[in-house]
């Protein structure tokens, strides 16, 4: 019994002792400083894609194209609503109710419809051939940004508006100030030129 509690108190104090040792030693040891991580700043771009689309060449030539179609689905639409209104003239010469006013009245009635199907159909073509090219528009401004963002080392791009401040309403103005996101930015942060330069560029080397 008194060898057990002999052997108990040794080992209590070999615990002390090898405690008092270890703090000792903690205490002795230089201090190795904290190792953070170096956090890289995020650099921010502005770019105004609105006035990219206005200058981009390709855009330009796209309207002009657009025009172009409409001007000869409007051509053609005349000449089916005059030969409409030729109809319509002989009607008033022939007699209500006879074969030949008939057979007229059907034909313009035919006529008709088949111009207004018809013109709603050529313009329905135009619009989504415009919305088509200029969604693949607008894939390439994107392409642009990233190409010119990643050349100038910038991890982020936000769009920037050139809202005109002058407004008759109030409504007006704070609908204005709503839509605005940049309140403000270092000229030497906007890459919009550059970006412009690149569309316009890339734009230039097409095919043709």
């Amino acid at each position: 019994m008194k060898s057990s509690r002999t052997l108990l108190i040794l080992a209590v104090l070999l615990l002390a002792i090898v405690a008092i040792f270890s703090r000792s030693s903690a205490q002795n040891a230089p201090l190795v400083p904290e190792v953070r991580p170096v956090v890289k700043p995020t650099r921010v771009a502005i770019c105004d894609v609105a006035a990219v689309f206005n200058k981009y060449q390709r855009a330009k030539d796209l309207n002009e194209e657009f025009a172009q179609k409409r001007k000869v689905i409007a051509a053609e639409d005349k000449k089916r609503i005059d030969a409409i209104k030729q109809l319509e003239e002989m009607l008033k010469g022939l007699e209500p109710g006879s074969k030949i006013y008939d057979q007229k009245l059907a034909q313009m009635q035919e006529l008709a419809l088949k111009q207004s199907v018809w013109r709603k159909m050529q313009e329905q073509t135009a619009m989504r051939w415009h919305r088509r090219l200029t969604e693949e528009m607008y894939r390439k401004i994107l392409a642009a940004i990233e190409t010119v963002a990643k050349k100038q080392a910038y991890d982020l791009v936000i769009h920037r508006e050139d809202i005109p401040i002058a407004s008759k309403t109030t409504t007006e103005l704070l609908n204005k100030i709503a839509q605005r996101k940049c309140l403000y930015h270092n000229p030497a942060i906007d890459i919009t030129d550059a970006v412009l330069n690149w569309v316009n560029s890339q734009y230039a080397k097409r095919p043709k």
